[in-house]
C-alpha cells in the first residue's frame, strides 16, 4: 500500500508553503460556502475547510520549530571555526 504523498499534490504544495496560505484558503472556502448555500446546509459546506486548517496547522507546526537563519549561521560559523579533528 502507498502512503507517499505526491510531491506535487495540492497538500504537499501547501505543506511547503507558510501555514497562512492553508488558512486564507481555509477561511476562503468556508466564507464562499456560507454565502453560496442555504443556511441548513452552510455548514456542512464549511465542513470542506477543515483538511485545510490541518494542512495549515501542521505547516505551522513545522515553521515554529524550524532553527531561524541566525541560528544556522552561527551553527554554520561555528562548524566552519572549528579545527577537523574536533569537527569529526
Amino acid at each position: 500500500m502507498k502512503l507517499k504523498m505526491a510531491p506535487n499534490s495540492l497538500f504537499a504544495v501547501l505543506l511547503r508553503s507558510p501555514w497562512w496560505y492553508s488558512i486564507g484558503i481555509a477561511v476562503t472556502l468556508a466564507t464562499v460556502s456560507r454565502m453560496a448555500l442555504p443556511p441548513v446546509y452552510a455548514a456542512f459546506g464549511a465542513m470542506g475547510a477543515f483538511p485545510f486548517i490541518v494542512i495549515g496547522a501542521i505547516a505551522g507546526w513545522r515553521q515554529f520549530r524550524r532553527p531561524s537563519e541566525q541560528a544556522v549561521a552561527s551553527a554554520l560559523d561555528a562548524a566552519a571555526q572549528m579545527p577537523w579533528r574536533e569537527f569529526a
